[in-house]
């Protein structure tokens, strides 16, 4: 993995080069931004660039050397990985005290160690306090990398002592290239790519759900005469994912995108009037009521009785506008 394969983030990208060229490593970076715009991607490039003894000359990996072949292949002893494990909502403790364990020895090959702490909001308080030490007084040599969502959710502690780089949201056009080099059909990558918001990780969502191919079926939801209950039980009907995981996270990820997608309609409805001027009141209202409810989702509400919540607010306002 090299940087030249990640679209749209130069600026993140820059900042990175510059510190591979001058060698004056931060014991610490902060990569924040949306799902799926390639924080990931960079944060594992720059690791390996960190681990590889020539990146320097290059400001990346040189993909051959010794370190190089074990970076990629993930074997590595100087790059370590701390993520939430499958089928678990947060990082776990005990995966902070073998990390830091594994930081207390000498690097067994080279003189660098770099850590990828992938999305840091799911570490809770304790796991942070656990990490703080490492962070506040590195070993000789070792270099974190925070993935995270939002900046905001890594504490001040660490913050303070990190350098943050933001990454932006994907132009429309990028996610459709990405989409059609990998075979996807131009008419679902069209539509895939005007809903994900500059997210790869929400465009690839939208295909295996088949939102894409079932916004009319979303929208006629949205604007029948059904109560809350009844609209409630439609758009469960959409949760069946084509792909994807079956377990409480992933109908977790599937209501969000639904409701994100509602979002997008309610932007389209009430924000592009024929007249121009769209009903402000009545958008913001169905906003905030969207907005409730991925709070909820995230809260591990059931989702059956989030979408009752969120549609006895939205359907009153929606169903009163005329169509477009």
């Amino acid at each position: 993995m090299s940087f030249d394969g990640i679209r749209s983030q130069e600026p993140a990208i820059r900042l990175l080069r510059q510190s591979l060229r001058s060698r004056r490593l931060a014991s610490a970076y902060i990569l924040s931004g949306p799902e799926g715009v390639g924080k990931g991607l960079v944060a594992l490039a720059f690791a390996r660039a960190i681990l590889c003894p020539g990146s320097a000359e290059r400001t990346e990996a040189c993909g051959s050397c010794g370190a190089c072949i074990r970076s990629a292949a993930g074997t590595h002893p100087g790059l370590l990985v701390l993520e939430r494990a499958a089928g678990r909502t947060e990082i776990l403790l005990a995966q902070v005290h073998e990390l830091t364990a594994s930081l207390s020895l000498r690097p067994a090959e080279g003189d660098r160690t770099a850590v990828i702490v992938r999305d840091a909001e799911r570490l809770n308080e304790e796991g942070f306090n656990a990490l703080l030490k490492s962070v506040e007084e590195p070993p000789p040599g070792a270099t974190f990398v925070f993935t995270t969502l939002n900046r905001e959710a890594v504490p001040e502690t660490i913050r303070s002592r990190s350098q943050h780089i933001r990454f932006r949201p994907l132009p429309r056009e990028s996610v459709r290239e990405i989409l059609l080099a990998a075979g996807v059909e131009e008419a679902r990558a069209n539509a895939a790519s005007e809903l994900a918001e500059g997210s790869m990780g929400r465009a690839t969502r939208i295909l295996g759900m088949g939102l894409a191919e079932r916004l009319g079926d979303l929208e006629k939801v949205l604007a029948s005469e059904r109560d809350a209950v009844a609209a409630a039980a439609a758009l469960g009907g959409l949760l069946t994912p084509g792909g994807g995981r079956h377990d409480r996270e992933g109908l977790r990820e599937r209501a969000e995108e639904i409701l994100r997608t509602v979002l997008g309609l309610a932007r389209r409805r009430f924000l592009v009037a024929p007249d121009g001027r769209g009903e402000l009141d009545d958008a913001g209202f169905c906003f905030r009521a969207i907005a409730r409810g991925l709070d909820n989702l995230r809260l591990n509400l059931p989702v059956d009785v989030v979408f009752v919540s969120v549609l006895g607010e939205v359907l009153p306002r929606w169903q009163k506008r005329p169509s477009m």
